[in-house]
């Protein structure tokens, strides 16, 4: 499946201000419950953090790309975070500004979209890939360039 198919302007956010990790993941948690993806708020950022203690995120070049599955997942999403500045990964001196996030109901649904998420990855590392998202400034036109 693509994941593509998940992408809605609604839980795109190209302009979040946000300075730490934890006040990221609080934005993204709210973004994803006030658009009725999530359950519940703290269970899922208490997941995020389980998963980032255990390995990290971070994909170097300013990418995060987090897939998760949790139970106060309420609808399978894809969203697509762009800070306003640099966070602080704490890993890799690498900070990132990008936030890719798969939040899945259940650990099938995640590799559902592994393909996707593979794509993702590979992109993440070719040379003109963040440039190019760094051009896009609407959703619409972040979803046109991600071709998962």
């Amino acid at each position: 499946m693509s994941a593509n198919t998940l992408l809605n302007n609604n839980i795109i956010d190209l302009d979040l201000d946000a300075k730490t990790k934890d006040e990221l993941f609080n934005k993204i948690a709210k973004k994803l419950f006030d658009n009725s993806c999530l359950k519940a708020i703290d269970p899922f950022i208490n997941e995020i953090k389980k998963q980032e203690s255990i390995s990290t995120t971070n994909m170097g070049n300013g990418v995060a790309m987090i897939a998760i599955a949790s139970s106060s997942v309420a609808k399978t999403s894809f969203m697509v975070i762009k800070t306003t500045s640099e966070i602080d990964w704490e890993d890799y001196n690498t900070p990132v500004n990008y936030v890719f996030l798969l939040a899945g109901i259940h650990h099938t649904v995640i590799d559902e979209y592994k393909n996707s998420l593979m794509n993702l990855s590979n992109l993440i590392y070719t040379k003109n890939f963040v440039q190019s998202i760094n051009n896009a400034k609407k959703a619409s036109a972040m979803i046109q360039k991600l071709n998962l």
